[in-house]
Order: C-alpha cells, then sequence, then structure tokens
C-alpha cells in the first residue's frame, strides 16, 4: 500500500509542478503576443493611413525624461506644426532645423511619428513571435488538467485582489475619447524649447555627463554582445547550410535524457548506409518537444552520418541562426550608435 501512496504523492507533485510551468508558458505568452500584436496592429494602421511627408524639428517637449519632437511640414500646400507620438531620452540627432521624414494621420495631422518603417514591426515580431511559441507549448506539450484550471484561477483571484485599489470607480472613469483628448491636451500644453536650450540647462548637462559615462561601457558591451551573437549566427546558419540538399530518413525517439537544467532532449535512432545510428538532439527545452516513440524526420550528410545528424523541424531548424542574427544586429547598431555619442560629447 506504501508504494502506491508514494507514487500518488509524486504524481500530484509532478502534475502540481507542470500546472505551474504551464501556467507561467500561458500568462508569459498571452503577455507577448498582446504586445506584440498592438505594436504590430499600430504599424499596419500607420502604414495604411498615414502619409510620409518631410519635416523639419523646431523644437522639443520635455515629458520627464523624454524629449518629443515638434515638426513644422507642408501637407496639400498647407503649412502645419505636430508633436511626435514617440521620443527619446537624448536630444541627439534633434538638432533644431533638422530635416527628417515623418508620418502623419490626415485625421489628425497634429501628430505624427518618424518614419522608421522597419523598426516598429521588427520589434512586435518579436515580441508576439515567441509569445506564440510559448502558448503553443503550453497547450501542445503540457497535459491540461484540473490543476492547470485551478491555477489560473488562483492567480487570477489574488491579481484581482491585489489590483482592485488602483481600479477608478466608474463615476470617476473617463470614456475613451475623454482620456484621448486628455492626454493630447496634456501633450500639448507642454512648452517648447529649442535643442540649444535644452543643452545649455544645467539638468542637461548633468544628464549628458551620466549618458556619457554610461555610453563609455554599455557602447563597447553592446558591440561585443552584438558581434558574439553574429558569430553564433553563421555558426549555426553555417551547419544549416551543409545540410541543405542532404540526405533524409526517418528515426524514432527512444529516450528523453534529461539534464542538470531540468531540460529534456531526444534521443533518436535511425537506419542509414545500412547501420542503426543513435544521435541526441541538440536542442534542449521544458518541456520536452517530443515523446517517446514519436517518429521524427532526420537531416545527415552521408560522409559524417554521426557528427551532422539533426532533426529535420524545417523551417525552425534556421531560427536560432535567424534570432541570433537579428538580436546581433540590433545590440551591434545600439552599441556602435552610443559610442560616437561619447566621441562628440567629450569634443
Amino acid at each position: 500500500m506504501e508504494p502506491s501512496i508514494e507514487k500518488s504523492f509524486f504524481d500530484i507533485l509532478w502534475q502540481l509542478t507542470g500546472a505551474f510551468a504551464q501556467t507561467g508558458y500561458i500568462i508569459g505568452g498571452t503577455i507577448l503576443l498582446v504586445v506584440g500584436g498592438v505594436i504590430l496592429a499600430d504599424w499596419l494602421r500607420w502604414k495604411a493611413k498615414a502619409v510620409e511627408v518631410e519635416g523639419e524639428i523646431i523644437g522639443l517637449k520635455p515629458r520627464g525624461d523624454v524629449f518629443l519632437p515638434v515638426y513644422r511640414y507642408e501637407l496639400d500646400g498647407e503649412t502645419l506644426e505636430a508633436t511626435s507620438r514617440t521620443g527619446s531620452s537624448s536630444i541627439k540627432g534633434q538638432e533644431t532645423g533638422t530635416r527628417v521624414t515623418i508620418l502623419i494621420l490626415r485625421s489628425d495631422p497634429s501628430r505624427a511619428q518618424p518614419a522608421r518603417a522597419a523598426f516598429w514591426p521588427l520589434i512586435g515580431f518579436l515580441l508576439a513571435a515567441p509569445g506564440f511559441y510559448m502558448v503553443y507549448m503550453a497547450f501542445t506539450k503540457y497535459e491540461v488538467n484540473g490543476f492547470t484550471w485551478a491555477t489560473l484561477a488562483m492567480l487570477g483571484f489574488v491579481s484581482f485582489n491585489r489590483f482592485r485599489r488602483s481600479i477608478i470607480p466608474k463615476s470617476q472613469r473617463l470614456s475613451r475619447e475623454e482620456w484621448r483628448l486628455q492626454q493630447r491636451m496634456d501633450v500639448d500644453s507642454l512648452p517648447v524649447y529649442t535643442t540649444e536650450d535644452i543643452r545649455q540647462s544645467p539638468q542637461m548637462a548633468r544628464r549628458e555627463a551620466r549618458a556619457e559615462k554610461n555610453a563609455a561601457v554599455t557602447g563597447p558591451l553592446l558591440v561585443l554582445a552584438g558581434a558574439a551573437a553574429i558569430a553564433g549566427a553563421l555558426y549555426f546558419g553555417s551547419n544549416m547550410l551543409d545540410l541543405v540538399g542532404a540526405e533524409t530518413a526517418q528515426g524514432q525517439v527512444i529516450q528523453l535524457a534529461g539534464n542538470p537544467d531540468g531540460n529534456y532532449q531526444a534521443v533518436v535512432k535511425f537506419t542509414a548506409e545500412g547501420r542503426d545510428i543513435t544521435f541526441r538532439d541538440k536542442l534542449a527545452t521544458q518541456p520536452a518537444m517530443y515523446e517517446e516513440g514519436e517518429q521524427v524526420g532526420v537531416l545527415y550528410q552521408k560522409d559524417k552520418i554521426e557528427e551532422t545528424a539533426v532533426i529535420d523541424r524545417g523551417i525552425l531548424n534556421w531560427l536560432p541562426a535567424a534570432a541570433l542574427g537579428v538580436f546581433g544586429i540590433l545590440f551591434l547598431l545600439g552599441g556602435i550608435a552610443r559610442m560616437p555619442r561619447s566621441r562628440d560629447e567629450a569634443l
């Protein structure tokens, strides 16, 4: 009787642990999906409805630690002014008189945003893609059971009780239009300063001194991180390029090997050139991506079977190289952008 009680206890403990992990995947993935989806939807709205015009920066509006550029531009033969929806904590590159390309909505010509067409969809995709994968993993690699719903209900109850004090009473809530109008009035009421005036202020001098000191450290670190990520992308990419047009075979997952990190790697057995070959998948995940006995495709080079054999995941095989490449380029560009700034300010 004792072994069965012990087995039941550990089964329940395992299901509870899985439910907490599954809930984390669901909540984290949903947040990433929503944030990424909102960014992508907003970009699509501006892409579809906005017009691209040449503008000139005539000043900056300080809003907390962020500076919102104010543009003067011409549209349909009329000279107009617009405040940017987005800003920066730095005034570098926002000098008065700087010519920039901006996006304007005809329905709201007093609001603009820089025409960084490739930036926002990239950010949205980098958030939404892992969010989708996390939600997919939560519902395909974990068993959805009573523990899952109980965990979600418990977290929902705790979250509601924690944040209900911050909920504005219905009688005091603003409608969506009233809230947008209030935000607009807050921005419109901000004073406009020239970049030169801001740069000469004592507050900006202190901020730029801190930024110069931080840039001297973070700039090189970002460049090194970017270079390392790009090197990793080239390594993984070259390995996959070697397998373009490679031999294929049908394999079977014979074991899920655990590692000290609590992740699982599939051990796959397949037949090639008249021999039985066994290899361990390079990708370790929690939960496991495969089940014992599952049939999987295998790619390998004929002359180096054991060294090159990988599970054929289609386009997902290129995901590590692609992700490292994208992040490497972003880190590298961010580091390079910071390093010249510290040198310019030092001069």
